[in-house]
């Protein structure tokens, strides 16, 4: 139990539309405005947008180490370092929650007296498995809810 395990976040349906809904929009106003400067500049910030929707998708990641969960998302203030002693509660859900990825795959975790971590890490079993296993105080609930 002395290795860390990473898992990448799951990517769900509700991510990728709205990339490609910020692409088709700023295809849009590009050709609308006839490529004014406006409309270049614009597109422009709409792609930054894009990237860096997908980078931060992409580069999130939830590690076990020996003593604690970690969860490093990209540009993000709050970047939690949960110790295992302190998860109370995981619970399954399938449902859409404001998450990286837009997965509708999530896993919560309640730590300390009321903090809760909403995640969607890819191949969810095997991280509640391995949570399950980190943290055996903490009570599950496997129904999805939603």
């Amino acid at each position: 139990m002395t290795e860390s395990i990473t898992f990448k976040t799951e990517i769900g349906k509700v991510w990728w539309a709205t990339v490609i809904l910020l692409i088709l929009t700023c295809s849009i106003i590009v050709f609308a405005v006839n490529k004014s400067i406006v409309a270049l500049t614009f597109a422009i910030g709409f792609s930054i947008c894009c990237l860096v929707l997908v980078a931060v998708a992409y580069y999130t990641k939830y590690t076990f180490e020996k003593d604690r969960l970690v969860i490093r998302c990209p540009g993000s203030v709050y970047q939690p370092i949960i110790p295992y002693s302190e998860v109370r509660k995981i619970i399954l859900k399938k449902e859409w929650v404001m998450v990286v990825g837009c997965s509708t795959k999530c896993v919560a975790i309640h730590f300390k007296s009321r903090d809760t971590v909403n995640i969607s890490p890819r191949n969810r079993e095997e991280f509640v498995r391995i949570l399950m296993e980190r943290c055996p105080q903490a009570t599950f609930e496997p129904k999805v809810k939603t």
